[in-house]
């Protein structure tokens, strides 16, 4: 970075983007108990069962019934409430698209030119969902896995390949699948952890980076077990169109973190920079209770509520106040307990014990910037 001059914790570039280089929190967001996080925007739950959200609307992702690409107006600076939307349980978030799941069991979807909530069709009894580059999961009560969106990799699991340009609304089952406790939707591939504590994978291999035993670049279009991992309880993977090869975790029972894939930036967290295609240990770092992965870097939460990171650092995603990577897990200074944590393209969030939320990294696009606790001029 260059041209930088750091006020109250902000750090303001040149090209008149703000970075935020250590956590602050979000002004007018209280009794917020998750946070999801996309490319270029971000949503909150609130312990009411409403969600509201902010930054990039361009494609409806914020749901109040308005399109940025048509209006001009692109970007919501303070959070806003997500229309019509009620008894929320969960919310997942990617690239101009989100989804909410119901205490109901029903998922709800706006964004990629849809403005409003709207009902998938199809789902009932879901108690999770995730949204990755341009595919939906649901895990269903029973343990099954419910996918939707684009299938071009292969990635909805249902034993073919379909064109970029065909997708399916309807959600199919995911072939070949039981007893599924945790789902994430990646950029072209997904993850899903199973009752016994291994993790299975289907979609895009590139690079031969997800499993590292089939033929490089061969789509896996139906779920196939990731050799050795055991004992997962979460797995997290980049949801960004990013170039491959792309990075992805998994928490393990004995609060370990493991990664694989790419590492330009250091984002495995082993040390090095050198991509790996067999999942290994993240280092220096334990009682791991959550994590989140970044285009570029990582985050943990750990059960003291603190909040790890590593990886890229232009953007000051690590919350180190620095913009210098980091090759192995560095303390996040949040100056509050966490409970919860999610990362975007450039930008890493966290829920406090309080129900407020802390955001650090890039959160702005030209001329504006994100309404932060203390700010007088943000607008």
């Amino acid at each position: 970075m260059t041209d930088q001059q750091a006020d109250s914790g902000n750090v303001r570039n040149a090209d008149d983007r703000d970075i935020v280089a250590f956590p602050r929190l979000v002004d007018g967001l209280t009794g917020v108990t998750a946070v999801a996080a996309g490319e270029h925007h971000a949503l909150a739950l609130l312990e009411d069962g409403t969600v509201s959200g902010w930054g990039d609307n361009f494609s409806g992702e914020l749901g109040d019934g308005t399109l940025g690409e048509e209006t001009g107006d692109e970007y919501r600076w303070t959070p806003q409430r997500v229309a019509g939307l009620s008894d929320v349980r969960a919310v997942a978030a990617a690239e101009g698209n989100s989804l909410a799941l119901l205490g109901n069991g029903s998922v709800w979807q706006w964004g990629g030119g849809q403005p409003t909530p709207m009902q998938v069709p199809g789902l009932h009894q879901v108690k999770a969902v995730s949204r990755g580059f341009s595919h939906s999961l649901a895990l269903l009560g029973d343990g099954r896995v419910m996918a939707w969106g684009r299938n071009d990799f292969g990635q909805l699991g249902n034993g073919e390949i379909r064109g970029k340009d065909e997708v399916f609304e309807i959600p199919v089952e995911v072939v070949d699948l039981t007893d599924v406790t945790a789902v994430t939707a990646g950029a072209a591939y997904s993850l899903a952890v199973l009752g016994d504590g291994t993790v299975v994978m289907w979609g895009a291999n590139h690079q031969g980076m997800v499993i590292a035993d089939r033929p490089v670049d061969q789509p896996i279009v139906s779920p196939m077990r990731i050799a050795g991992l055991t004992h997962v309880t979460a797995a997290a993977a980049v949801r960004t169109g990013v170039p491959v090869p792309d990075h992805r975790l998994v928490a393990r029972a004995d609060g370990t973190a493991w990664a694989w894939g790419g590492n330009e930036a250091g984002q495995l967290g082993d040390g090095t920079i050198n991509d790996r295609s067999v999942p290994g240990p993240v280092s220096d770092i334990a009682h791991v209770v959550a994590i989140a992965a970044g285009s570029y870097h990582s985050l943990a939460l750990c059960a003291d509520g603190n909040v790890w990171a590593w990886g890229d650092n232009r953007y000051s995603a690590l919350g180190d106040g620095s913009d210098l990577a980091q090759h192995v897990p560095t303390e996040a200074r949040l100056g509050a307990t966490a409970v919860s944590v999610a990362a975007g393209r450039h930008n890493s969030l966290a829920v406090t014990s309080g129900g407020e939320v802390l955001v650090w990294g890039y959160t702005k696009a030209p001329h504006k910037s994100l309404a932060l606790k203390g700010d007088t001029d943000a607008t």
